[in-house]
């Protein structure tokens, strides 16, 4: 089984500010998955310049998404289930995430298992 560890924070965490809390939290459920035979993935929004993307990658016609757009989009499709790491942001989840998250149509998820870390 293939699982993706979605990051939910693009803090910064260069001196002199601490590391960041999510990315520890992440790659501990990275680790845990990988314990129980699953390879797993983590997906860093950090990673992923998609703040000039406007259009969702369900918008676009196939095989013309933006690259970084469609190697996401690829990886989501080839993920047998999902583990979704997030701050407490006001009584929901982060807006990193939620911006990350809502480039893709749901079909790309469906009927998968998946998981909320909250830290």
């Amino acid at each position: 089984m293939k699982f993706l560890t979605f990051l939910g924070t693009i803090r910064n965490s260069s001196p002199p500010n601490p590391p960041r809390l999510g990315l520890r939290v992440a790659r501990a459920c990275v680790t845990q998955l990988h314990q129980g035979d699953i390879s797993a993935e983590l997906i860093d929004p950090l990673d992923f310049d998609l703040d000039s993307i406007f259009k969702p990658h369900f918008a676009y016609a196939q095989g013309k998404a933006p690259a970084q757009l469609q190697t996401l989009a690829d990886k989501i499709a080839a993920a047998d289930g999902y583990v979704m790491v997030s701050p407490e942001y006001n009584h929901s989840l982060s807006p990193a995430l939620a911006h990350l998250l809502n480039h893709f149509g749901s079909s790309l998820f469906s009927y998968k298992p998946s998981a909320i870390v909250t830290y």
